[in-house]
């Protein structure tokens, strides 16, 4: 019998993790007290709602459909892997195993019969290819019933199988290879593939499943690309790259012959942050962070992306590979499901709204020219924002309210201005600010070189600040959007930066932050 034990807890006594939730409130918890756990997924028949739950040695079927008595009412014993993935299609459910321990045989892809729930012993069936496919990382299952296996035996990109003609003996279409495959998301005979190793997704047509054929790749920001999901309507990709400080960003996917990144954002809990998995629900993203918990970001906007909630089921603020690991938000109740690598299974109630938003643009109040990289910053809100290019900016809020700006240059004075912001509605301004004000780049550093420039293959920071560090400082570098691309901590008073990161040819700009003190901004050229 599998040990574990039930915790209660009701909403009224959430003290441990409600000090810094938002929008999101404690149903439910249900913890394991012998073994991890890794993914999840969702299922819901006959008016009860199901949690299946990934664990290091198996599946753990949770009925949470009364969320406060949430029970175990199967647990069917796997091979022991770290790495699980689970899908559903029709009244099955298929899970995908990692690496798994010495002695033991793998186990492929198992499927089990989800209208043998509650029985003594679940109806299962195991598919695998020998010398093919044995493991695999993730699956997802398209709306015509394709399977789609990645990260097969740790090589592979993707086996394609056909489940609908018979869901508990898959057929085998093809085994697409072009890349190694992390995971993927599938719609409309296109496949969003996460090549992590490279850094990038690939969109692959797979209208012939015989024959699927590249389409495009395009890198993410953190090169890392870890998960991906598309819009409803198709027109934007979301994707993670799974590493620390990293972000979420969506990509206008519309025209696959001109690919856009039009946002990033990443969670307010703390800049050493790992985004993990993220879904579309509706007008919103919902992810899951390593050691942050969840977040919910009111994407109806794909190039101004806002918080708009948060609960963190890891109370400890550390920077490390556990912690909320899968999230699954479209039972019939609206409940939200996460796995929690150390702190069991949550079920929480999510407060969907729209975002306050804030747009314009930066600047001259004597010339009227725009300004780039100007900082924008709502108090309160975690995070500035820079002018792009053409002085423009987007930022916004979580909730309504009457909000402090403050808008700093080197060079200018630095303006605080009062401003008004409604749930679901854009507030758009001009802020015009006054030259004159003593150079944040005199206070900052003595120095700052970047070279070569223009650049190929990498570029070199040398600099120095007039006095000892208090506290980290960063080196930033932007693209002409005004979007951060890269990011590196400096922790020494003076030193050398190698910034060596595979880019796309163009115009970006390079600045040294140091708390609300920036130095001057040196605009570079990749060719």
């Amino acid at each position: 019998m599998h040990i574990k034990y039930l915790i209660i807890l009701l909403l009224s006594f959430t003290s441990l993790y409600s000090q810094t939730d938002v929008n999101i409130s404690l149903l439910g918890k249900f913890e394991y007290t012998n073994t991890d756990l890794n993914d999840i997924w969702g299922y819901a028949n006959n008016g009860k709602e199901y949690a299946l739950v990934g664990t290091y040695d198996g599946l753990s079927i949770v009925d949470v459909t009364d969320p406060v008595n949430a029970v175990e009412v199967n647990y069917l014993t796997t091979v022991n892997s770290v790495w699980k993935d689970i899908k559903t299609y029709s009244h099955y459910a298929y899970i995908t195993h990692g690496i798994y321990g010495s002695g033991q045989t793998a186990q492929g892809l198992l499927i089990v019969d989800l209208n043998t729930i509650g029985n003594e012993e679940m109806t299962t069936w195991s598919y695998k290819i020998d010398n093919v496919y044995e493991t695999a990382h993730n699956i997802f299952i398209d709306e015509n019933g394709i399977a789609y296996i990645f990260g097969v035996n740790e090589i592979g990109g993707a086996l394609i199988l056909n489940l609908k003609d018979d869901p508990t003996s898959p057929e085998y279409l093809s085994y697409y290879q072009d890349h190694y495959l992390h995971d993927g998301y599938v719609k409309d005979n296109k496949l969003y593939g996460c090549a992590d190793k490279n850094g990038y997704f690939v969109i692959v047509d797979v209208a012939d499943k015989f024959n699927p054929t590249d389409v495009v790749t395009s890198d993410t920001p953190n090169r890392t690309t870890h998960n991906a999901w598309l819009s409803d309507d198709a027109k934007t990709l979301f994707t993670t790259d799974e590493r620390i400080s990293a972000y979420i960003t969506s990509f206008d996917v519309s025209d696959t012959d001109n690919i856009k990144q039009l946002d990033m954002v990443r969670s307010r809990y703390s800049d050493q942050s790992i985004p993990h998995n993220t879904v579309v629900n509706g007008d919103f993203l919902i992810s899951s962070y390593y050691a942050q918990g969840i977040q919910i970001v009111d994407a109806s906007h794909p190039d101004n992306l806002i918080e708009v909630g948060r609960f963190d089921t890891t109370p400890e603020d550390k920077a490390e590979f556990n912690g909320a690991w899968g999230v699954y938000p479209y039972l019939p109740s609206g409940n939200i499901l996460v796995s929690d690598t150390e702190h069991g299974l949550f079920v929480l109630k999510p407060y969907y709204h729209k975002a306050s938003y804030l747009e314009g643009t930066v600047k001259d109040a004597s010339t009227n020219g725009t300004i780039y990289n100007a900082e924008i910053e709502i108090i309160n809100s975690g995070s500035p924002t820079f002018s792009g290019y053409s002085g423009d900016f987007k930022t916004g809020m979580a909730n309504s309210g009457t909000y402090d700006v403050v808008i700093k240059k080197e060079g200018y004075k630095t303006l605080t201005s009062k401003i008004v912001l409604e749930q679901g509605k854009t507030l758009n301004t001009v802020f015009k600010i006054e030259q004159g004000a003593l150079s944040l780049d005199d206070e900052l550093l003595s120095e700052i070189n970047v070279y070569p420039n223009p650049f190929k293959d990498f570029l070199q920071v040398d600099y120095s600040f007039r006095d000892n560090l208090q506290t980290t400082a960063h080196l930033v570098l932007t693209n002409i959007r005004g979007q951060e691309i890269y990011r590196l901590d400096i922790n020494s008073k003076e030193g050398s930066l190698l910034l060596d990161k595979d880019i796309d040819a163009g115009v970006y700009f390079v600045q040294i932050f140091n708390g609300t003190k920036m130095s001057r901004v040196v605009r570079v050229v990749k060719e």
